[in-house]
């Protein structure tokens, strides 16, 4: 036995020397592109140069759309944004979001407070986000992040379908934009209680009609209060203070008591955090009629695909 002992720290002390020996370092190729790891390069396109001057020169926001694995959710199935839709989508987002928000501070304070709020990364995916059960359209993270999925969907020719997309991708937009705000500074937790028990993790088998009977602007607003928060402001926003009234009527008393809460608490966070209106008041133009314009707008001008 001490035989065995002596032995084997003698043979891997040598087995160690053997390998050490064939050991060769190989230098590094400075012009090898390593995938992934910083090393890809491409020639600057106008495209490049044009989001550069109109989102990362003025508010230090990286526009990402360029494939790679480490931009979405590894759960999700997702897919390229066609080059051909970067431009119309970020135009999208700039005369519905920050247009509308330099309009409401002015031109000094607008652009003070989307250095500040806005995210420092956008990322366009031409996909839905997909699972097995579940789709998914947008998301941020960290209050820096904001990734909107299914910009490709801007590709079709039928009229009626454009139009619901441009809708819906605005509509998301606002609605992580929402979640860069309340990441930032925590909307009153009075808002959780408002419609309590009524949260559910599958969403998804909730219908609109059944969600607005309990107090939600939509389905996905049932997912969690902070889903809920961002949903009913991005819907007052991209639907109008009148549509927003139609709904509050048609909902049954309980419900209407809690939409209304849940409207009074966002106008009062927006005011009392972030100095917005979201209406009209005082001879002032709110936010919701500014984003509501412009909407109209590009709704009647089109995108140009």
């Amino acid at each position: 036995m001490k035989r065995v002992k002596i032995l084997l720290p003698v043979l891997l002390l040598a087995a160690g020397l053997a390998l050490g020996s064939c050991y060769k370092e190989e230098p590094i190729d400075p012009d090898k592109v390593y995938v992934n790891l910083g090393g890809e390069s491409w020639a600057e396109s106008d495209l490049d140069k044009w989001l550069y001057e109109n989102f990362t020169k003025p508010y230090n926001i990286e526009v990402r759309y360029k494939w790679s694995y480490l931009n979405g959710e590894r759960q999700y199935l997702l897919t390229p944004v066609d080059e051909a839709v970067v431009e119309p989508a970020m135009l999208l987002f700039k005369r519905t979001l920050l247009d509308a928000y330099e309009e409401y501070f002015g031109p000094n304070g607008g652009s003070t407070f989307l250095k500040t709020v806005a995210p420092k990364t956008l990322i366009l995916m031409g996909s839905v986000g997909a699972q097995q059960t579940k789709q998914k359209l947008a998301e941020a993270a960290g209050g820096i992040r904001i990734s909107i999925w299914g910009l490709n969907r801007l590709l079709t020719t039928d009229a009626g379908y454009k139009e619901s997309v441009i809708r819906s991708t605005i509509h998301f937009m606002h609605h992580e934009f929402a979640h860069t705000l309340h990441q930032k500074k925590m909307y009153p937790v009075e808002f959780q209680t408002l419609t309590p028990g009524l949260y559910i993790t599958n969403w998804e088998t909730s219908s609109n009609a059944t969600a607005n009977s309990l107090g939600f602007v939509s389905a996905y607003a049932r997912a969690s209060p902070n889903e809920d928060f961002v949903e009913t402001y991005a819907y007052i926003l991209n639907q109008g203070k009148a549509a927003f009234d139609a709904l509050v009527a048609s909902a049954p008393a309980e419900a209407r008591t809690a939409l209304l809460a849940k409207e009074s608490t966002i106008v009062e966070y927006l005011k009392h955090s972030w100095d917005i209106d979201l209406y009209d008041i005082d001879g002032g133009t709110g936010l919701t009629t500014i984003v509501q314009t412009a909407i109209g707008d590009v709704i009647a001008e089109g995108i140009g695909i």
